[in-house]
């Protein structure tokens, strides 16, 4: 037996995004705002020399 969302084509993390996304849009006003604030995205970069760590630089979503 498989599951439904394998048999159209669709990965686990593309129906867990679909999920989620869902349910974001459904809740109320101030607690969706909390959950769009945990939704936000970032990498932090450091250039490493000489076994430490340089200036660490942050790219945000938008800025890759």
């Amino acid at each position: 037996m498989s599951f439904f969302w394998r048999e159209v084509g669709l990965t686990y993390l593309h129906v867990s995004n679909i999920s989620a996304a869902a349910l974001r849009r459904s809740l109320k006003p101030d607690a969706k705002l909390a959950a769009l604030k945990r939704e936000e995205q970032f990498i932090k970069m450091a250039k490493w020399a000489n076994g430490k760590a340089g200036d660490v630089k942050l790219l945000y979503k938008d800025q890759a």
